[in-house]
């Protein structure tokens, strides 16, 4: 055998093992997620989401023989998104969970920008990476029912079908500009649902949760999924998720006080901050409301005068 032949070998080899690398998912434990009445919106582990679970790890659908033919493995759920949480995971997903901060965020961007994948579908999803996604996002409610307005986004038209139409909304929140990186695919009032590619990674912000459930209860949450919805969830996570052989390998410890880290905290950092405040950095959304305002100002200095 020629050396050209074993070198062809082992370089299908090394591909077919690539293909057959699981598609490793992230998500944030009981400690970050919302319990409302009794409806646990832990993406993992909680009953909200559990009809669209049960379809990623149905094997038709993520499989050696499914739709998507890689198995889908979910990973250890994690207190915080750090660069250590997210080695050894290509795509994250998010919904209710307690707000993430300026360190998170910076992580999932880092995570992304590198070839990961993130799906957020909840409430606030544009608020809470939407800016550092490139994308501003609305500070009030938007109304009405929804409408796929691009039916040639890949996640209104992926490898589970085709969504067109309407789709029928309850609260949730919005983009005032999904930005240079986004693509918006569904609308109600506003912009609620978008797309976006940003460095070698896609992430996918959908501004609703109750889309991808089913449970009603007053006061908490009423659930509208139904085949379009359940397509649309689906297509979402193939769209975000990497080709196999990704491998993450972003590492270090992050402080929010230390705006210019430098792994010290001190005044440079309040004149970092306040240069990032005025020229509405998308870091300078201290406490993730998706509003750069002097709110944030107050906050950063309460972190600041706590330390590290």
């Amino acid at each position: 055998m020629s050396k050209l032949s074993v070198c062809l070998i082992a370089v299908g080899l090394l591909a077919l093992d690539a293909a057959a690398q699981p598609i490793r998912v992230l998500t944030l434990d009981e400690s970050r997620t919302t319990v409302c009445g009794s409806i646990d919106f832990n993406v993992l582990t909680g009953n909200a989401f559990a009809e669209v679970r049960a379809a990623l790890d149905n094997p038709a659908n993520f499989g050696s023989g499914g739709t998507v033919p890689r198995d889908l493995e979910w990973r250890p759920q994690a207190p915080r998104i750090t660069r250590e949480a997210l080695q050894g995971c290509d795509i994250v997903l998010l919904s209710s969970e307690e707000p993430l901060d300026v360190c998170e965020r910076r992580a999932l961007l880092e995570f992304v920008q590198a070839g990961g994948g993130l799906f957020s579908f909840e409430n606030n999803a544009a608020r809470t990476m939407g800016r550092p996604l490139g994308a501003i996002p609305t500070l009030s409610n938007l109304s009405g029912d929804g409408a796929i307005t691009d039916a040639s986004n890949p996640v209104a038209d992926g490898p589970f079908g085709a969504v067109s139409g309407s789709l029928i909304m309850s609260y949730h929140l919005g983009f005032v500009d999904v930005g240079p990186d986004g693509h918006a695919f569904a609308t109600s009032s506003g912009d609620y649902a978008a797309t976006f590619e940003v460095g070698a990674g896609r992430a996918v912000l959908y501004c609703d949760e109750e889309s991808f459930m089913t449970i009603f209860q007053s006061g908490c949450a009423v659930g509208q999924l139904s085949a379009k919805e359940r397509a649309l969830f689906l297509n979402a996570v193939a769209y975000v998720a990497p080709v196999g052989g990704f491998q993450f390998t972003g590492e270090g410890a992050c402080c929010p006080a230390d705006a210019n880290g430098d792994g010290q905290v001190n005044t440079i950092d309040v004149l970092t901050f306040l240069n990032q405040w005025t020229t509405e950095d998308a870091f300078a959304d201290i406490n993730g409301d998706g509003a750069i305002n002097t709110q944030d100002v107050l906050a950063f200095l309460n972190l600041w005068n706590a330390g590290c």
